[in-house]
């Protein structure tokens, strides 16, 4: 029963170690965006509810680590407990992303605006050239076109002057071993590559959430199974001094009676 009970709590240390760590990489990830975009007046202002979603969900990863971390380490059934509430709120609130993918089609124009304008330039230059897309409803989203980035740019080869537009060659002579390449500009916004994109993928983003969710129930049970390991063990040591204290008694009256 002792070995179990290390094995359990080991085991809960363990993973509140990799929830905490995940809630300090997600603050990482929302403080750099804050620190390398122009939205940290409206950070104050309250108008980047994107962001304090996130950064409320890592904090709440990090804060409930840090408590199932500690409570294992120390033996702290108190803070073992506030670690499994803070789980349960984790788990509500991976259900309530759970449902919001399964109806984003119909409602994901309004997020996606909100989520482009608090992101940094660098997070818009990622998606431009990941997705071949450039700003949020196309090229005209910047003031001027020395503000486009290049990662709004692609280069599309020319034809050799031997080949015609259906591909056939209306000449023997070769081609040039290297053509000129024009640089032209994406013409198609980024609002609908990436709502396109989630609508793809929707099944893989699901099933990363439910691996994050079964983490979070497997969590729990562990937790809970290590504070009812605890528990016994105490009850259990108390009926032992108990039974040592009453047999001792029972003999110091025996001996003076003889």
């Amino acid at each position: 029963m002792g070995c179990m009970k290390v094995i359990v709590r080991h085991f809960v240390g363990l993973l509140a170690f990799f929830t905490w760590l995940s809630g300090t990489i997600i603050i990482a990830i929302c403080l750099w965006t804050i620190a390398t975009s122009s939205n940290f007046n409206q950070l104050i202002d309250g108008k980047l509810p994107v962001t304090y979603f996130t950064l409320g969900f890592g904090g709440l990863l990090f804060l409930n680590g840090l408590l199932g971390w500690t409570g294992a380490s120390k033996k702290n059934s108190i803070l073992l407990k506030l670690f499994i509430i803070l789980s349960f709120l984790i788990v509500l609130a991976e259900i309530g992303a759970v449902i919001t993918i399964c109806i984003f089609k119909a409602n994901s124009g309004q997020l996606i605006d909100q989520t482009w304008q608090e992101l940094n330039k660098k997070s818009h230059n990622i998606i431009q050239e990941q997705l071949i897309c450039c700003g949020l409803n196309g090229p005209n989203d910047y003031d001027s076109s020395r503000d486009i980035d290049q990662s709004c740019f692609y280069r599309e080869p020319d034809l050799p002057k031997n080949v015609g537009e259906n591909g056939l060659v209306i000449s023997e002579d070769p081609p040039p071993s290297n053509f000129a390449k024009e640089r032209k500009i994406n013409q198609i916004g980024c609002r609908s590559k990436l709502t396109d994109w989630f609508f793809d993928n929707r099944l893989l983003v699901l099933a990363i959430i439910g691996s994050l969710l079964m983490y979070q129930i497997i969590t729990m049970l562990l937790t809970s199974a290590a504070i009812s390991l605890g528990r016994r063990r105490r009850d259990d040591d108390s009926f032992e001094e108990l039974e040592t204290g009453s047999n001792h008694h029972l003999h110091h009256h025996g001996a003076t009676y003889m």
